[in-house]
């Protein structure tokens, strides 16, 4: 469910075609000035200038940066009206009377809902960001006062949860959970009862680690903090009350979407929104900890080393995978070139990988062959990989149907000399394919190339004996 995405794809393609330089500067220019809502409500709490430029970089570098380059994902629009809101949000909180930008911020929110089903699991958070908002940096806060303020917001905010729940439930008509969700063979009733056993079952690899080491510098921030005032009671109680409000925010934020990417693991894109509550805790602690008189200054430079510690391993992670994709793409150019570049009219193609890791590779390549080499058949040959039998069976199950309706019956069993013109195979499969092309004699009439690129090779097999 996400109309409004979708719209402005289409728009894009009608305005930009297949002309992708035009379609990557489009990306920076949803790029910018999200970056920038954010910086702007880093600063309309409090951070100095540096830190607010930290925040949306620490925000969006990472894992999650493959996003903004990957042309037909969700996320890039959804964050801008998040980061619209968050600025309008934070700009309201601090005065009296601005309908314009409350009314902004709400309605930025909904329409990153109609981006992305898994930001209208954000919606609670910003409702509670905005009663956090309304309550930061006042001693009393006339809570009566900003109850009125800000009931309206959040129950229109909340209604517009439940409409597009609502929506996707009962028009949309969704009856499975895809790779979404809680797996069904652990309730959520059974994550409390055995949380080390989920905790054992969630995805875990170097990039996950290392934002359990950024939840571990928090932590540290927050113990430097409360140690501080620990000799001074009403600035204790005062210190303890906002961080129990800032701890609320940051599981309102991170929880649902942890439970949400269950099956698939929290990777790449699916960190966003959840990052979020790891940007804002960083910063608003970095922002505490600095103009605090109580932490010495050893302290300070402590955490502040710690915090570029976790910062720095994602900008390598980024740069390195954004060469990565440029380096697949002109290995995906090289390859269709390769194949569409000689005399045969409507060529046998069979491609060879695994349904389920290889499944979008596959689908690009039947619609790119069919439009632009009006190709009417493309075969497909299956073979496992390590990291698909890593894969949960719900998953495998879901993506394997998708499989099913793009191939339908050209999905062969056996391999036979001559049978087709190119044998496309994918990263990581030729290994489970040479045992048939060596029963087949397939080695002995194809021409062998390789197309490299960061993370993998794409290997063609070209007939050449007629």
């Amino acid at each position: 469910f996400n109309p409004l995405n979708s719209v402005q794809y289409v728009v894009r393609a009608k305005l930009f075609g297949d002309n992708f330089s035009l379609w990557f500067l489009s990306q920076i220019f949803i790029f910018v000035p999200t970056c920038f809502f954010l910086y702007g409500f880093a600063r309309k709490i409090g951070a100095t200038f540096w830190q607010s430029v930290f925040f949306p970089f620490f925000t969006l570098l990472g894992q999650q940066m493959l996003t903004w380059w990957m042309l037909c994902t969700a996320e890039p629009i959804a964050m801008f009206f998040v980061s619209l809101a968050m600025y309008l949000m934070a700009k309201a909180s601090q005065r009296e009377g601005d309908i314009l930008s409350v009314t902004g911020f709400v309605v930025s929110i909904a329409l990153s809902t109609l981006c992305k089903e898994s930001f209208i699991l954000f919606i609670p958070a910003a409702v509670v960001m905005w009663w956090a908002l309304l309550c930061y940096g006042k001693m009393k806060p006339d809570m009566a006062n900003i109850f009125f303020k800000a009931l309206l917001p959040s129950v229109t905010l909340l209604i517009v949860m439940l409409f597009d729940l609502w929506v996707i439930l009962y028009v949309v008509k969704t009856t499975t959970e895809g790779y979404n969700g809680i797996d069904g063979q652990m309730p959520l009733i059974g994550l409390l009862k055995d949380p080390h056993m989920f905790l054992m079952r969630l995805k875990v690899d170097i990039w996950v680690l290392l934002d359990m080491y950024t939840f571990g510098v928090i932590l540290f921030g927050i113990f430097l903090i409360m140690n501080a005032l620990s000799e001074k009671k009403d600035e204790f109680l005062r210190i303890i009350r906002k961080m129990s409000l800032f701890g609320f925010v940051f599981a309102m934020i991170f929880i649902p979407q942890v439970i949400l990417y269950d099956k698939s693991g929290m990777q790449t894109r699916y960190w966003l929104p959840a990052f979020l509550a790891f940007s804002i805790a960083a910063v608003y602690l970095l922002k505490t900890i600095s103009k605090s008189k109580e932490i010495s200054f050893f302290g300070k430079r402590v955490f502040l080393v710690l915090i570029i510690i976790a910062f720095i391993p994602r900008v390598e992670h980024a740069v390195s995978r954004a060469k990565d994709f440029a380096s697949e793409g002109l290995a995906t150019r090289d390859l269709f070139r390769a194949v569409l570049s000689g005399d045969i009219h409507d060529p046998k193609i069979l491609v060879v990988g695994d349904p389920i890791v290889n499944y979008e590779w596959s689908v690009a390549l039947v619609k790119y062959f069919s439009f632009y080499g009006d190709v009417k058949k493309i075969s497909f040959f299956e073979v496992g990989t390590d990291r698909g039998a890593e894969l949960r069976p719900d998953f495998v199950e879901m993506v394997s149907k998708s499989f099913r309706e793009v191939f339908g019956n050209n999905t062969v069993k056996t391999v036979n000399k001559g049978d087709y013109d190119f044998i496309i195979i994918m990263p990581n499969a030729e290994s489970g394919f040479a045992p048939v092309a060596r029963n087949a004699d397939i080695f002995a009439q194809y021409k062998r190339s390789g197309y490299f690129w960061g993370r993998g090779e794409f290997v063609l097999y070209s007939r050449t004996v007629k």
